[in-house]
């Protein structure tokens, strides 16, 4: 095959792409022996966009790529996921006295692969717990947990969250209250593939989160104390 002549200049940001957010170029062969220097732009249909060196695009299809090149493409073109958060709260009195007790909390997710497409990367987990203080209406980092995994063999993969106890006393209106939950799923390059919150603000306002760390307090605009 004459690549030169499969030439299709297309734009780099096509609807429905699975695109890649870095610049590494290398090189690409078809089974015919023909090869060509160029970086992943995105995959579409079958098609595989590469751009060369010149920033001229190319569409190959996929089926005339080598054995080399699909193992590459399993690793830069993350799956699409689903997750699933699921929490455990025990409580116990803290004392003999009916209004103080304490919460255990253990938190779980479920990040369960739905594309059919192989991906061999690395990914990275992020769970987090929030909590809110009863008397200043701060929010808390209760749990900060992260790991990295990889979706090979099991379409599934199972986060568990570290344990944290809050206690709570009614009646002198202190301590901690869960308040909601963050997950986040990253590429090996960074790039966020997946995000879960109970709470609108927290998702929007991830990356500060993700900052923080455990027993960090701050405000509802996202403040550190």
């Amino acid at each position: 095959m004459n690549w030169a002549s499969k030439k299709i200049i297309v734009g780099i940001f096509l609807s429905g792409f699975l695109t890649s957010s870095f610049a590494e170029y290398r090189t690409w062969k078809d089974r015919s022996g023909n090869s060509i220097d160029a970086e992943f732009v995105s995959m579409s249909s079958g098609r595989v966009v590469l751009r060369n060196r010149a920033k001229k695009i190319l569409k190959i299809p996929k089926i005339k790529l080598s054995e080399a090149d699909l193992k590459y493409l399993a690793t830069k073109i993350p799956p699409k996921i689903d997750l699933k958060f699921s929490k455990k709260q025990v409580r116990r009195l803290a004392t003999e006295y009916w209004d103080e007790s304490d919460v255990k909390l253990t938190c779980k997710v479920e990040i369960t692969k739905k594309s059919k497409m192989q991906y061999d990367g690395e990914l990275k987990a992020y769970l987090v717990a929030i909590g809110k203080d009863i008397r200043s209406k701060h929010y808390i980092i209760l749990t900060k947990d992260s790991t990295s995994f990889y979706f090979k063999g099991p379409a599934k993969f199972v986060m568990e969250g570290s344990s944290f106890t809050m206690h709570e006393d009614r009646d002198l209106k202190t301590g901690t209250n869960y308040s909601g939950f963050l997950v986040v799923v990253k590429d090996a390059d960074g790039n966020v593939i997946a995000i879960k919150s109970s709470r609108g603000e927290f998702k929007k306002n991830y990356k500060k989160i993700l900052k923080m760390g455990k027993g960090t307090r701050f405000s509802r605009k996202f403040k550190e104390f």
